[in-house]
């Protein structure tokens, strides 16, 4: 496990947080311009460490998921959801729609980086 801390990764999280419709803003928070991440990178995947509602989880960046998705929460009773809808997805891997639900209005922080109105997809089905 390496740990490498880049400028570019918080371009990246930012361009994707505002160029697609349904996430909500990114924001830093204090005066920078920009914010440097740790991260590991663990069998050429991107692992960054953010907090949602307060609780810390560990996220998996990929540059082609249009929307956040939270998968493997049994061990996170702790995590509230706000202003929940039940969803059915697809796509994920199965010709079968995927129970799931829809959460708005959450707190996404990736160190000073806040969004404070992220909508989140949470799938409980864990095969």
């Amino acid at each position: 496990m390496k740990r490498f801390s880049f400028a570019f990764i918080i371009g990246l999280l930012l361009l994707m947080g505002t160029a697609t419709y349904a996430q909500g803003e990114f924001r830093i928070i204090g005066n920078n311009d920009y914010e440097k991440l740790d991260f590991e990178f663990i069998n050429n995947l991107v692992i960054i460490p953010v907090k949602f509602n307060g609780v810390e989880l560990s996220f998996l960046l990929d540059t082609g998921v249009k929307n956040t998705i939270l998968f493997s929460l049994q061990d996170r009773d702790s995590l509230e959801l706000k202003q929940v809808e039940e969803v059915h997805l697809r796509g994920l891997g199965n010709d079968k729609p995927i129970r799931g639900v829809k959460s708005f209005n959450n707190v996404f922080e990736i160190g000073k980086i806040v969004d404070r109105n992220h909508p989140v997809y949470i799938v409980f089905d864990q095969d």
